[in-house]
């Protein structure tokens, strides 16, 4: 019978290592709290199959540092499962809709933040979201 030999044992632990996987928990929202998602991001509603998932933020405000004549807005386009049939929405800020209801539920955009400067060119906006029961 052969023993195995530290090279072995090193590339079977590599071999084991790569099969493994770690369970990754996915971010709640308690119905009734805010949630901050940024592009790419899902979360779930506590206690249900309610999965919202921002895919686009698109953000025309005008710059906090700047004067404008017109305001502008932020548009986040939302992915919506688990409550039936799956459907992308979009919010608003400075428009409407600023809400939709899924399932049970209403879905509020809260704000975008952080809000636009033009000295900040590295911005990765992010969409605070409120998740209410409809009664």
């Amino acid at each position: 019978m052969r023993r195995p030999t530290l090279l072995g044992l090193i590339v079977f632990a590599a071999l084991d290592a790569c099969v493994r996987t770690t369970a990754v928990t996915e971010p709640e929202l308690v119905t009734g709290g805010e949630g901050v998602l940024a592009v790419g991001a899902t979360l779930r509603v506590s206690g249900t199959d309610v999965r919202i998932g921002v895919e686009q933020i698109a953000d025309s405000r005008c710059p906090a540092d700047v004067t404008c004549v017109r305001a502008g807005e932020a548009v986040v386009s939302l992915r919506l499962s688990g409550a039936g049939a799956d459907r992308r929405d979009t919010l608003r800020i400075g428009g409407e809709p600023r809400q939709t209801s899924y399932g049970a539920h209403e879905i509020m955009l809260v704000d975008v933040r952080p809000y636009p400067r033009t000295t900040d060119t590295e911005r990765k906006p992010s969409a605070v979201l409120r998740v209410e029961r409809m009664r």
